[in-house]
């Protein structure tokens, strides 16, 4: 309850957004996985009761891809929200990136507000297919940089940042009702 982001969890967790973990935590500073943020995203949707189970395969590693994750990661993946990798991977398992949440979200936003551009001190160090998503993200205010003026694009985002995103995301988006 002392945590920064507890106000964003709790309202995420209220909403069935996120489960937490089978011992009853949510682990805050914990990194989240790519198909962890995929079933994330489709309950912010509310896509999750979309009926059928008939998707696409689209990536390399489908076999890695979790049972209770793939309608969200084959849903988000045919309406190109979520990509895979250049080798055709998608890494479920993988832990996602502060950029590629950053995209990821901008994808999926609906909203148009005046795209404003940032000023990180470490904005040399996003990737070039990043940047438009996350000035589009930034613009909106579902994200923000870190108290040293950096972005910090490559380090894995805890799942208290992730929530903080999401929750953003939903305010903008008018889904928190």
């Amino acid at each position: 309850p002392t945590h920064w982001s507890s106000p964003y969890v709790a309202s995420l967790v209220e909403k069935g957004i996120f489960k937490g973990y089978e011992d009853n935590t949510f682990g805050p500073d914990k990194s989240i996985t790519r198909e962890e943020i995929a079933v994330a995203l489709v309950r912010v949707l509310g896509f999750e009761d979309r009926s059928g189970n008939n998707f696409e395969l689209h990536f390399s590693d489908d076999s890695n891809i979790s049972e209770w994750a793939k309608k969200a990661v084959y849903m988000l993946a045919q309406l190109g929200i979520f990509t895979g990798y250049t080798d055709g991977d998608f890494q479920p398992k993988g832990l996602i990136t502060r950029q590629e949440l950053a995209v990821v979200i901008a994808r999926a936003l609906n909203a148009v507000v005046p795209v404003l551009d940032f000023s990180f001190s470490d904005s040399g160090d996003i990737e070039g297919w990043a940047k438009e998503g996350i000035k589009k993200a930034y613009s909106y205010g579902i994200i923000k940089g870190y108290e040293d003026n950096t972005f910090k694009p490559t380090n894995y985002i805890s799942r208290s940042e992730a929530a903080t995103m999401l929750y953003n995301f939903m305010f903008i988006e008018g889904l928190l009702n």
